[in-house]
C-alpha cells in the first residue's frame, strides 16, 4: 500500500474523531478504497462481539476525506506520553482482527498519523514546591510537536515545504515527539528549560489471515535535559541513535521552534497578571505594616466589608479586602471554622452589588486569591 497523504493546513486544527482533540496524534484505523462502504462498516461493528464497546468514527476534522474508520480511544496522545503513560521498550498491542475472520473487500489496516503541532495539559510541579501560585505556573495548555518517517529514513519532504500539520495514512513507521517546557523558581521567575524527546516505532501485524491481526507500538528511547538559566536551552543527546532517528528527532524539533512554545499565550498572561498582583500586594502590605495612612488595607480597615468590597477594583485589592474581612462571622456553624474558600463563597453572595459585580469578584477569587492563599481549603486538625 502507497504511503497517503490525506490534508496538510497552517494551523492545528486537525483533529481525530472530535474537533476538540488536538493531542491524538496516532490511530489505527480501517482503510476503504472509497467513502460509501465506511458508514455501513461502522455500523455492522455495532453489533460485533469484539467491536461493539468502541466508539468508531470516519471524521478527520479539517480534512474531507473520509474513508477511514476509527476509535480515537485505540490512538496514543501526547498527553499520555508526557504523563508517562508507557514504559521504554514495552510494546503496547491492540487488536485489530480475528484469525479467519471475513474481511469488508478492499479493507486494509493503516494508521493515521497527524504531524504537526499537538496539544495536552501539564500537571507537573516542581519538588518540594507547595505554593499553590507556584503550581499553577507549572500547570496548564503546552504544546509539542509531532515528525513521523519511514523506517529507512527516506520520506522526509523539503524543510522549505514543512507545514504545521498535516495528516498521513501508513502502515508503519517511525515517530519523534518533542516538547520544552519552562521551569520557574521560588519567585515565579524563568530558570530554565525541560526538554523532553519521545522516539516511538509502530507496525501492523496482519501478514497472515489465520492468525489475529494487531497493531504494536513501542517507545524506543526517550530523553530529557535541562537548562538552569532562563532562556538557556539544552539539547537531549541522540548522537548514539541511528540516522533515521536523528532525522525525525531534529524533524520535530525544527517543526517545534517554527510553529510552538515552551508556555502558551493564556498562561503567559496569567502568570505576568498574577505576578503583577502579586507585588502590588506585598508593596501595600508593607506600606500598611510601616503605618501609612494612605495604605490600601488601612483605609479597609476603617469600613465595614460591604463597603471594603465597593472599593475593589484589582484582585490584589480584594485580597486585602478578604483578610481583613472575611473572618468567622461567614462561619455556617459557631462550632467550627469553615474552610477559607466557604467564607469567600457566602460573603460574595451576601455582598449587596449586581450580577455582573459579582461574578467580576468571583473571577478576582479565582485568578488570584485562591492561588496565593496556602489554606484555602484546610479545615483544621
Amino acid at each position: 500500500m502507497t504511503d497517503t497523504k490525506i490534508a496538510s493546513a497552517s494551523t492545528s486544527q486537525f483533529a481525530l474523531g472530535s474537533p476538540n482533540d488536538l493531542s491524538t496524534f496516532l490511530v489505527p484505523a480501517f482503510a476503504f478504497p472509497s467513502r460509501e462502504p465506511v458508514s455501513a462498516f461502522i455500523e455492522s461493528l455495532k453489533l460485533s462481539d469484539d467491536f461493539s464497546h468502541q466508539q468508531f468514527v470516519n471524521r478527520i476534522h479539517g480534512s474531507e476525506n473520509s474513508r477511514y474508520a476509527f476509535d480515537v480511544d485505540d490512538g496514543l496522545n501526547v498527553g499520555h506520553l508526557m504523563a508517562g503513560g508507557e514504559l521504554i521498550g514495552r510494546p503496547v498491542w491492540s487488536k485489530r482482527w480475528n484469525a479467519n475472520a471475513a474481511k469488508p473487500e478492499g479493507m486494509y489496516n493503516v494508521a493515521l498519523l497527524v504531524e504537526g503541532v499537538r496539544t495536552y495539559r501539564s500537571f507537573s510541579l516542581p519538588r518540594g514546591n507547595k505554593r499553590k501560585w507556584l503550581y499553577r505556573l507549572h500547570t496548564g495548555k503546552r504544546q509539542c510537536s509531532v515528525a513521523f518517517t519511514k523506517e529507512d529514513g527516506n520520506d522526509y519532504e523539503p524543510l522549505a515545504r514543512l507545514k504545521p500539520l498535516h495528516v498521513s495514512a501508513r502502515r508503519s513507521g517511525c515517530a519523534a515527539v518533542y516538547c520544552r517546557s519552562e521551569r520557574y523558581d521560588d519567585e515565579g521567575k524563568a530558570c530554565g528549560m525541560t526538554v523532553r524527546l519521545i522516539l516511538i516505532e509502530f507496525r501492523f501485524r496482519d501478514a497472515r489471515s489465520d492468525v489475529e491481526q494487531s497493531f504494536k507500538r513501542t517507545i524506543v528511547a526517550s530523553r530529557v535535559a535541562y537548562s538552569h538559566r532562563a532562556r538557556e536551552i539544552n539539547e537531549p543527546s541522540i548522537s548514539d541513535l541511528s540516522p533515521h532517528w536523528q532525522k525525525v528527532a531534529y524533524r520535530a524539533r525544527l517543526i517545534f521552534e517554527s510553529f510552538c512554545q515552551p508556555r502558551d499565550d493564556e498562561a503567559l498572561s496569567w502568570t505576568n497578571d498574577f505576578l503583577d498582583q502579586r507585588r502590588a500586594f506585598l508593596q501595600a502590605r508593607s506600606a500598611a505594616s510601616a503605618g501609612s495612612s494612605g495604605s490600601f488595607i488601612n483605609q479597609i480597615k476603617a469600613v465595614d466589608w460591604q463597603e471594603a468590597l465597593n472599593s475593589v477594583h484589582r484582585p490584589w485589592q480584594l485580597k486585602a479586602v478578604i483578610d481583613t474581612h472575611c473572618n468567622t462571622r461567614f462561619d455556617e456553624s459557631v462550632h467550627r471554622s469553615d474552610t477559607n474558600s466557604s467564607r469567600v463563597g457566602r460573603m460574595l453572595s451576601q455582598h449587596e452589588c449586581s450580577d455582573v459585580r459579582r461574578q467580576e469578584l468571583r473571577a478576582m477569587v479565582t485568578d488570584f486569591v485562591e492561588p496565593m492563599d496556602e489554606l484555602w481549603s484546610y479545615s483544621g486538625d
